[in-house]
């Protein structure tokens, strides 16, 4: 009986009339547009009804004029587009990206509109310039973020009145491809965003030491040092030498002798002009740093690098084509920066195999390693990562001729897990005597056999017991001329990458 109570009562739920759109709750309706783009939530949704209208502008995250506009922003399109975003709530991105041309007057049209992004971006805008930067400048009051890559029309000058107007909250400034930019703006930068976080310079190559140790406080230091000098009639030199002089840590946010700066992210790469002194600033101001981009600055030598090492922070380092550095710089950084994940050293042709190994038995936390161009790399390099880096997934191993079939087969070998089974271990101890090897089996280059208690190894007995098998997500061994299809087809790595032809009708491409 109450089975039949049961399917009677749910038979009449059926028949009645569903809930209709107006009996949804307003948070249900608000995910429910987040699935929908920003074109429709401005032009069809926002015409339903008042209470979808209301719902609609507090979900619009995006402005993106760029595509609406088909790269021609005019007047009228502002109007159109204002009639339907006017009053719109938490615009978190205000999108002026590839726009090629700007029609006079569209820009004062769109401050004028009462948004307040958090966020705003002019990439590649080609026609983008000073004066519309300088228009814009009542709706950039809350401003956290700006990517202004690649304008090429823009200055030091109106980069600073957006940056004045933003009252200190840009954490992110991305000025990529902007070769106007001088030593100015960096000084203005460390004024005007005490919050900043991540700063993007990739190719300004006005960029010079003095504008990378103003950003880091290093000018209002000197400024400070030079007025105390002038007071007291003596030289700078002897202001720095009197430690008692220095400026208090508390009036000029010293902390431990040094300046502290909460960045954490710097892109140097192609400013030629940057040299150790530069790479020094940073290291001493910027404790909290974790990516140091400086690839193509080739006046960085190993001073620079080990002044690195101050950074225990440091993650991600790209010190690509900073042809100058050689092992005994690698040593150091991998000694000390033992937290280091990712590493890029293209084209650094004075590195060898023993800076491979070191970084190999000291960043036990690598896991990106890259160094296509380093022609003095041989099979010892890829024995010394098979056996001691074992979270390591990506390497780029491209135009190292020394590469043979035996290194290769050496990072995908099977490894030691505690119970005598052999392990791929260096030819040659770390005081560069040679290791005897018993027997060499086929398809395991590197290894030798061990007794049933013992294991013959440089690898240190409490590593080699619990470290797993090497697992390369990624290999890429372009120009490689000693690479035979037979070891490539062989290595079962998912990302091989290679100019061998591993099958007569099939070539593994990038």
């Amino acid at each position: 009986m109450n089975r039949d109570r049961d399917h009677v009562e749910c038979s009449n739920a059926m028949l009645e009339k569903p809930p209709d759109w107006d009996s949804l709750p307003e948070g249900i309706l608000h995910r429910i547009f987040h699935f929908s783009s920003t074109h429709d939530r401005l032009c069809i949704l926002n015409r339903v009804c008042h209470r979808w209208r209301k719902i609609a502008r507090k979900s619009v995250p995006r402005l993106d004029f760029g595509r609406w506009c088909h790269n021609y922003l005019t007047v009228m399109a502002v109007k159109r587009m204002r009639a339907s975003f006017d009053g719109i709530e938490n615009l978190c991105f205000l999108d002026l990206s590839y726009i090629q041309r700007i029609e006079h007057g569209a820009v004062a049209e769109l401050a004028s509109s009462g948004i307040k992004p958090s966020w705003f971006s002019a990439a590649c805008a080609e026609d983008f310039n000073d004066s519309d930067l300088h228009k814009l400048r009542p709706a950039c009051t809350n401003l956290c973020g700006i990517y202004l890559s690649f304008c090429e029309n823009l200055s030091s000058e109106g980069i600073i009145r957006l940056l004045e107007c933003s009252r200190g909250g840009v954490q992110y400034l991305d000025l990529q491809g902007c070769e106007r930019i001088s030593d100015r703006l960096l000084t203005a930068v460390h004024a005007l965003c005490p919050r900043l976080r991540v700063i993007n310079l990739y190719v300004c190559p006005d960029i010079t030491d003095d504008g990378v140790r103003a950003l880091c406080g290093g000018a209002r230091l000197c400024t400070e040092m030079e007025g105390d000098c002038e007071r007291n009639k003596r030289s700078v030199d002897t202001a720095e030498r009197d430690t008692n002089r220095m400026p208090s840590a508390e009036a000029n946010g010293v902390k431990d002798g040094r300046w502290t700066s909460s960045l954490q992210s710097v892109n140097l790469s192609l400013c030629t002009r940057i040299s150790d002194a530069a790479v020094d600033s940073i290291a001493r101001a910027c404790v909290r740093l974790h990516t140091l981009t400086v690839s193509g600055c080739d006046l960085i030598t190993d001073k620079g690098v080990i002044s690195l090492t101050r950074l225990a922070t440091i993650v991600s380092l790209d010190l690509s084509w900073c042809t100058k550095i050689s092992d005994a710089a690698i040593a150091v950084l991998a000694q000390r920066c033992t937290q280091l994940a990712h590493l890029r050293l293209f084209g650094c042709v004075q590195l060898t195999d023993a800076a491979v190994r070191d970084l190999a038995e000291g960043c036990r936390r690598l896991k990106s390693l890259k160094m296509s161009g380093c022609s003095l790399l041989s099979d010892q390099a890829c024995i010394d990562l098979a056996a001691n880096a074992r979270r390591l997934k990506i390497l780029y191993l491209s135009y190292c001729p020394r590469i043979t079939d035996v290194g290769v087969s050496a990072l995908c070998a099977p490894r030691c897990n505690g119970l005598g089974m052999g392990v791929p271990c260096p030819t040659q101890a770390r005081d560069g005597t040679p290791v005897p090897c018993n027997t060499q089996p086929t398809g395991m280059p590197g290894t030798r056999k061990t007794d049933e208690n013992r294991l013959v190894s440089d690898t240190p007995p409490s590593f080699a017991q619990f470290n797993p098998q090497l697992r390369l997500m990624e290999l890429e061994v372009f120009g490689c001329p000693l690479l035979s299809a037979e070891c490539l087809r062989s290595t079962a790595i998912p990302g091989l990458r290679s100019d061998v032809t591993l099958f007569d009708d099939h070539t593994v491409q990038s």
